[in-house]
């Protein structure tokens, strides 16, 4: 099959960006940043193969969204310019290639190639054959988005492999005054996509105890996900009776579920999805923030998020949680059992089931002393502005990358 040549002219080095950009997922936040911070410096100029829908444009700058779709455009146009649309695409500028589980890239990435191939890799199946492996070794260099990660893909014989782990928008997410409503309750806010990986079902076993205990609990939900079918996966829970059901939309009907495993209406609510830009003012609002998830191929965009906002936070003691736990001041849980593998055969080592009297723990000890736990969570966010914002994070990635001079 003929290979097609991508060449979009001079002015700053391009690098393709070969993920979808958004407002709504970790990747696609992180995609934007990379590209905010490549034009920032003005000596790399993202070029986004995916399309732009998924972009909240009210709250991006409008010289980087108009940049932006100009890209995307021009990248829309050459492709369409293929004598064979199913034919490999060589550019001539580099690529920067999204990779999951098994090294495996979007749907159609797999045709595009720059000079040279980078990527960056998030992963939580640890099991990775010949045909990953080989897969791997076509990059000249791989971002890892935790040190766990890239203990991972070193095990398996990759040695072009450096930590580069997420960021935080300080502009959106840094401490606050406390809230000045709902001073009665007392907030938890549990993140993130709905699924086993992340340990939802957990929070919700230690919550149902907590609230018997304290009935001004409140436990809010941002469980949305753009993959509602990922929810079935909880029915690997050891410690819930139901799993989620989806609504007549299609979307999971988290109230639902959450009523099925015996927590009353008014112990809970339901955060709806929010561009990341408004997440900060949602975060802000609570008491505690907890993650008891079982695995993070990354240091958990949201934590992070909860961190930098000043709010006290649980975080499992395992897999990428553990690089911020190193780092910040935070409430780790020390007892993680082993997880079995799933019956998608995916392989769990290094993942970490929670218990959740540990987290009825951490969470009495919050309740109990609002001022160490405000102590604790000042220092975490006064951490992050100084070591974890997207500007530093990103910066160090692209030099790591060989993409900008170090």
């Amino acid at each position: 099959m003929t290979q097609r040549k991508i060449d979009l002219g001079g002015g700053a080095r391009k690098v393709g960006l070969v993920w979808q950009i958004g407002s709504y997922s970790g990747w696609g936040i992180l995609g934007l940043h990379v590209a905010r911070r490549m034009l920032a410096a003005g000596d790399l100029d993202p070029m986004p193969f995916y399309g732009l829908g998924s972009l909240d444009r009210k709250s991006i700058e409008p010289a980087l969204l108009e940049r932006l779709e100009t890209n995307a455009t021009a990248i829309a146009t050459a492709m369409a310019a293929r004598p064979d649309p199913a034919s490999p695409v060589q550019g001539t500028f580099p690529m920067l290639h999204g990779l999951g589980n098994g090294l495996i890239q979007p749907a159609g990435a797999f045709t595009l190639s720059g000079v040279p191939d980078l990527a960056i890799v998030f992963l939580e199946d640890t099991r990775l054959d010949a045909s990953a492996i080989a897969r791997g070794r076509r990059f000249a260099a791989i971002a890892a988005g935790a040190s766990w990660t890239a203990e991972v893909l070193r095990g398996a014989g990759l040695t072009q492999v450096t930590v580069c782990p997420q960021g935080i928008d300080p502009a959106i997410f840094h401490a606050g005054p406390p809230r000045t409503h709902a001073r009665d309750r007392f907030i938890i806010y549990s993140g993130g996509k709905l699924e086993f990986r992340k340990g939802q079902d957990i929070a919700v076993a230690a919550f149902r105890r907590f609230h018997q205990r304290h009935p001004n609990a409140l436990l809010v939900a941002g469980w949305f996900s753009p993959w509602p079918a990922l929810a079935s996966t909880m029915a690997r829970s050891p410690h819930l009776e139901h799993a989620p059901r989806l609504d007549d939309k299609g979307q999971v009907d988290v109230a639902g579920w959450l009523r099925d495993n015996g927590l009353p209406d008014g112990s809970f609510q339901v955060a709806p999805p929010v561009p990341n830009a408004a997440m900060g003012r949602l975060l802000r609002q609570a008491d505690v923030a907890l993650f008891p998830n079982r695995c993070e191929g990354g240091t958990n965009l949201v934590a992070m998020e909860a961190m930098a906002c000043g709010v006290p936070t649980i975080l499992s003691d395992n897999t990428g949680h553990q690089d911020l736990i190193a780092d910040l001041p935070c409430h780790p849980l020390r007892r993680q059992g082993r997880v079995e593998e799933g019956p998608d055969g995916a392989a769990t080592d290094g993942w970490g089931e929670s218990d959740p009297e540990e987290i009825v723990e951490a969470l009495e000890r919050v309740y109990s002393d609002r001022t160490a736990a405000a102590v604790i969570g000042a220092g975490a966010a006064r951490r992050m502005q100084e070591a974890w914002t997207w500007d530093i994070r990103i910066d160090r990635m692209l030099s790591e990358l060989g993409l900008r001079a170090g």
